[in-house]
């Protein structure tokens, strides 16, 4: 299920992004109209919910805060996954 212009989602942007993203389980919520969703924005944020499904809840949200924290948002290996699947 995607949400779409939820600019709340802003808060929680890197590195001064005017868009971003946040999957929450089977959720993916986009800062901009559905228009402007990209089938490889689409596609990094699908991996995330493939993600919360193979961690469960607590799970991914413990690995992903670990991760964030020890390596930056940068090099975070939930995020290169997803970098990866863009181009699936």
């Amino acid at each position: 299920m995607d949400f779409y212009n939820q600019r709340w989602t802003l808060c929680f942007a890197q590195n001064n992004a005017t868009t971003w993203a946040i999957t929450i389980g089977w959720c993916t919520f986009y800062s901009t109209p559905k228009k402007q969703v990209t089938v490889m924005w689409q596609k990094h944020e699908d991996c995330h919910k493939r993600q919360w499904k193979k961690y469960w809840y607590i799970g991914f949200l413990v690995a992903y805060t670990y991760e964030h924290l020890k390596h930056g948002y940068e090099n975070n290996k939930f995020e290169i996954e997803a970098d990866k699947a863009m181009y699936e």
